[in-house]
């Protein structure tokens, strides 16, 4: 496949509509969102999103994070010393530290570490909503965490500990950003595989929400508006016997081409 994350989609007497492999971590050092991208969005009908969050208070957003039962501890899913670093870097009291979802400690630590807090969608997002577009969402916040609420709680542990808590979590983050920068899909597939090598993960991130996200995307170009598509870039591609985004609208008759760009730092 060609290694490109912004992808032009065709069919019949439809507008022409774009498809965007965003990335959920920004650093503004390593890249910059190219005027491309903006350009497209004002162009097109509707801005879709993976998912917009913003009317989430904070009260429900934690309350789908965490877990409120009696026997539920974080503490059970960590060895002694990898729990006292994530206690040290969270900057939260134990008693709510103690609630969370192995999984959702990453941005805890992410904050923690003074790593980039925004994100590639969250730029986009907020162009969208400033130029006035009509901003829909491709899943809820809630089906997000229905998604990784499927992955037991031992492997979402066992995804931090390989990602935030390994001793190159850096020089990781910068490998993912530059390979990400280079529009390098394999080498993003491979980053998913070094997080969590079992099948689960990608069924439960990966699987089920394309084929949810590819039907929806497909409902929305049949009624002739043209469409700003922007979801995780490894949405777009086959991995494995996952298949991506762009399989799925190529299935239904299609014309998906690669749009070259590059990033500028």
């Amino acid at each position: 496949m060609t290694n490109s994350l912004l992808w032009k989609i065709e069919k019949d007497n439809l507008p022409q509509s774009f498809l965007f492999g965003t990335i959920h971590v920004y650093d503004s050092n390593v890249f910059r969102i190219p005027d491309i991208l903006y350009e497209l969005i004002d162009s097109a009908d509707i801005y879709l999103p993976e998912s917009d969050n913003r009317q989430m208070s904070y009260a429900n957003m934690l309350n789908c994070i965490t877990v409120n039962g009696q026997d539920y501890s974080l503490k059970n899913y960590f060895s002694g010393e990898s729990y006292a670093k994530i206690l040290s870097l969270s900057n939260i009291d134990a008693d709510i530290l103690d609630r969370y979802k192995p999984f959702f400690v990453s941005s805890l630590i992410l904050t923690a570490e003074d790593m980039p807090g925004d994100s590639v969608d969250y730029e986009l997002l907020s162009h969208a909503s400033l130029s006035g577009k009509d901003v829909r969402e491709l899943e809820s916040f809630e089906e997000q965490i229905n998604a990784i609420d499927n992955i037991p709680y031992r492997e979402q542990a066992e995804i931090v500990e390989n990602t935030l808590l390994s001793s190159n979590r850096k020089s990781d983050f910068n490998k993912l950003m530059n390979s990400y920068k280079e529009q390098d899909l394999q080498a993003l597939k491979e980053n998913l595989r070094e997080m969590n090598p079992s099948g689960i993960f990608i069924d439960s991130l990966q699987k089920n929400r394309n084929t949810v996200m590819s039907n929806k995307i497909d409902s929305l170009l049949g009624t002739g508006y043209s469409l700003f598509v922007a979801v995780g870039a490894l949405h777009l591609v086959d991995t494995e016997d996952v298949k991506g985004i762009i399989s799925f609208l190529e299935d239904r008759g299609y014309s998906v081409e690669a749009i070259n760009f590059s990033f500028t730092v």
